[in-house]
């Protein structure tokens, strides 16, 4: 998954280094781009063709956290890895698969 980098929080972690800490900025994620190696099988290409509601051509966290109600139906779907991004679903119809 590959992450983008956005403003710096005003907090500082401090990250093990060897034997010594080293202070380093905390970043915010705010868009989690995936891409169809965060899934196996049909299952990106399914949702890419459902869930991508900016019409960008690919899917981020957020738009599949914002759907509660997922059609799996009917996709011959083999294999469910990268489901969880789903984080928002409370129904998902995978009948038929």
């Amino acid at each position: 998954m590959s992450f983008t980098k956005s403003s710096v929080f005003s907090k500082w972690m401090l990250v093990a280094s060897g034997s010594e800490f080293v202070s380093q900025p905390v970043y915010a994620v705010t868009t989690n781009q995936l891409t169809s190696s965060d899934f196996n099988g049909r299952l990106y290409n399914v949702l890419l063709a459902q869930c991508d509601t900016n019409g960008d051509g690919t899917l981020t966290t957020s738009e599949l956290a914002s759907y509660t109600y997922v059609d799996l139906s009917n996709q011959n779907l083999t294999d469910l890895t990268g489901i969880e991004y789903l984080s928002g679903a409370t129904y998902i119809d995978l009948s038929g698969n």
